[in-house]
């Protein structure tokens, strides 16, 4: 079956999905409309079930079939917000929220939410779903918390204002599918027997319990996961792993990010650091017929993080970007320097030590990606939502970039 990318298919999420074959997804995003909050005025929706745990089972159903859906090495990124108890007040059985939107015309439904839960407070709609997500084997990577600055006003006087909702980024494999090279992009579906293969190439030296060993140079892949980065807070200031002068040990400045005496940090700063889990990004007006479309700025990072630019036409694999960072202390040197000073050892004359600057200067360089050796040529990767929070239809195709 051919993928209907860039187009709208209407119909119930899980049934529709039941027509898709496995394995053909590299990226899902979504945000399933939340539990009695919204009216949309069609019979059977997915959000006013007369429990939440109803609620839940249903929305993990459709998940399941994401999951089938989704490739070996692909993410899953889903954005739910929270809803406040209504008590079992029977004048008030709804537990609809009274900023609630009602749909265009005479659509009436009689929806009788029954809540267990002491009214006004919150039902952790979003911690009941990640648990079951994770019991049925779904592996949870991330929470990740939306910030936002210009939240919906709220007339409460008895709690804060929520000005945040969570995201949770899932992925279904946690088995290495293959292994690259980042010398030269060289990809195996096999673990490499890299002792036998070329020094500086395949394996370089390391050390373990103060004895020269080798270390494998390949890398394995799970899912598909591109780093992103961020500013880092004080961009002046540079990591220095000569760190014998500080108070506290050396072990510890590299936990505590060297910000204990005010002068070093530690990151890279020609890339930035990782990108940290609180994003403060705000809503976006959309002129169209949707009540709550994402914020474009939301979702970039995840389809930059969790959607391939390239896929294989092929055997499907992703294309990896490969950068080498070089200058300071970093990757495997660091760790084994690590393990050197915990143990007492004097590394500095070992081979597991590269012949690097260690004055916290780094450079980075873009060398490529990885080639699976297939030769068919690549497509963008797929990503899709089954609720149509992106805006612009259910299944899209990353842009490449030039």
């Amino acid at each position: 079956m051919t993928l209907p990318v860039n187009q709208i298919i209407c119909g119930a999420a899980e049934e529709v999905l039941k027509t898709l074959p496995d394995g053909s997804v590299n990226c899902c995003i979504s945000s399933p409309p939340y539990w009695a909050l919204r009216d949309y005025g069609i019979a059977g929706q997915l959000g006013l079930e007369p429990t939440f745990e109803e609620y839940i089972d249903k929305l993990c159903n459709i998940y399941d079939e994401v999951k089938r859906v989704l490739r070996p090495d692909g993410t899953c990124w889903v954005n739910l917000g929270d809803t406040y108890s209504q008590g079992d007040n029977p004048s008030n059985r709804t537990g609809l929220s009274t900023s609630r939107i009602k749909p265009k015309g005479n659509v009436n439904f009689n929806i009788n939410v029954q809540q267990s839960i002491e009214q006004k407070s919150l039902c952790l709609i979003p911690q009941r779903f990640a648990i079951e997500m994770v019991r049925r084997g779904w592996i949870l990577r991330n929470v990740i918390i939306w910030h936002k600055p210009n939240p919906m006003p709220s007339s409460a006087k008895d709690r804060f204002t929520v000005d945040f909702e969570q995201v949770y980024f899932f992925v279904k494999n946690n088995n290495v599918l293959w292994h690259y090279r980042p010398a030269d992009g060289k990809v195996s579906d096999r673990q490499p027997d890299y002792k036998n293969g070329i020094e500086g190439l395949d394996w370089q030296w390391g050390t373990r319990k103060g004895k020269p060993v080798k270390l494998s140079s390949w890398q394995g892949f799970k899912y598909f996961f591109e780093p992103q980065y961020e500013a880092m807070n004080y961009p002046e200031r540079k990591y220095n792993p000569n760190t014998s002068n500080h108070k506290t040990s050396k072990l510890d400045n590299r936990i505590t990010g060297g910000l204990h005496d005010g002068r070093e940090q530690y990151g890279n700063p020609a890339l930035g650091r990782n990108k940290r889990t609180v994003w403060t990004i705000p809503t976006e007006a959309f002129s169209e017929a949707h009540f709550a479309t994402f914020p474009r700025a939301l979702v970039e990072p995840m389809i930059l993080a969790g959607c391939p630019e390239f896929v294989c036409k092929k055997c499907g694999k992703a294309r990896v970007k490969i950068v080498e960072t070089s200058g300071g202390m970093i990757g495997k040197d660091m760790n084994i320097r690590k393990r050197g000073i915990i143990n007492g050892d004097d590394l500095t004359k070992s081979p597991s030590i590269d012949k690097k600057a260690s004055d916290g200067t780094y450079k980075k360089e873009f060398k490529g990606y990885t080639d699976c050796g297939c030769n068919a040529g690549w497509r963008p990767g797929v990503c899709l939502d089954m609720f149509r929070r992106l805006g612009h239809g259910r299944f899209s195709s990353r842009p490449v970039a030039a």
